[in-house]
Formats: C-alpha cells, structure tokens, sequence
C-alpha cells in the first residue's frame, strides 16, 4: 500500500520534469539548426544622442519596427515606419551593446522611402555572435536625419518567439 502512494509521487515527479524540459529546453534537430523564428518590434521616441541639440519634437514624430528573425537562416527581416522628423531621414543603423557593454552601430539600413515620413525594408543576414545580442534586446534602431546626425529617433528591438 506505501508503494502505491510512493509510485503516484513518482510518476508525478517525472512527468513534471518532462514537462519543464520539453517547454524550457531548445529544440534539437538532426542537423544542429534552430528553426525557432521570433517576432521583433519597438517604437522609436526621440533620441537621447542627441545631447545639447536636442530641441523640442511634436508629439507627432514616431517610429515603429516590425519583423521576424529566423534563427534556422539568420536572417532578420524588418519593415520600419517613421513620421514628423525635422527634416529628412539620412541613415538607419542597428547599434548594439556587445558584451563588455559598449555600443556601436553594428550596421545600416537601407532607406525604401526617404522623407521627413518613410520607410525602411528589408533583410539582414547575422552571424551568431550578432544574433545572441539581438536576442538578449541588445539592439536598437536609430534614425538619422540630416538635422540631427547623432540620430533624432531611436527604439529598443523587442524579441519574443512568434
């Protein structure tokens, strides 16, 4: 009679941890690859980089970022949205913290549709050391204009698996 109550606590106990491991442990493939594919986004507010030539910006100046990072291919995909700059966008770079914690721009965007209101799309291909800052939200999306070079809008990318 005890071992019954001992083997329901048991069984209990490995189906609990099988279930810990199947939802917090990376899916393995034959291959090695991850297939995960993750969801990005971020909103851009006015740039802190701006410093002592930051002046005041209309409430209707924004940014947004949306796209998909397919670990399985390392390619990021991204569609970026902004309007009411002062004046015409120049650059879009992602700047990143690597792992001592300094920020670079790590690379830029093409601009599909220069403006003061634009767009930006398209897709990057990123090697593992980049995919694990952009993973851990490392990464940011600047905008340039040609008013303020240091970058007048910028944004967190934000991850989660889609």
């Amino acid at each position: 009679m005890k071992h019954t109550g001992l083997l329901k606590k048991l069984s209990f106990l490995t189906l609990f941890i099988s279930t810990i491991c199947l939802f917090s442990c990376k899916r393995e493939y034959a291959d090695g690859m991850d297939r995960t594919v993750y969801a990005l986004s971020g909103t851009a507010v006015t740039s802190s980089v701006r410093g002592s030539q930051q002046l005041p910006t209309p409430l209707s100046t924004m940014g947004t970022l949306t796209g998909t990072y397919n670990a399985a291919t390392n390619v990021l995909q991204y569609n970026i949205t902004w309007k009411g700059l002062s004046s015409t966008a120049t650059d879009i770079t992602i700047d990143g913290a690597d792992r001592s914690g300094n920020i670079s721009s790590l690379f830029k965007l093409q601009i599909t549709t220069p403006g003061v209101n634009g767009t930006s799309a398209g897709s990057v291909s990123l090697y593992e050391a980049q995919e694990d800052g952009l993973l851990r939200g490392n990464w940011d999306y600047v905008i340039h204009s040609s008013s303020f070079t240091g970058g007048e809008l910028s944004g967190q990318i934000k991850v989660s698996p889609y």
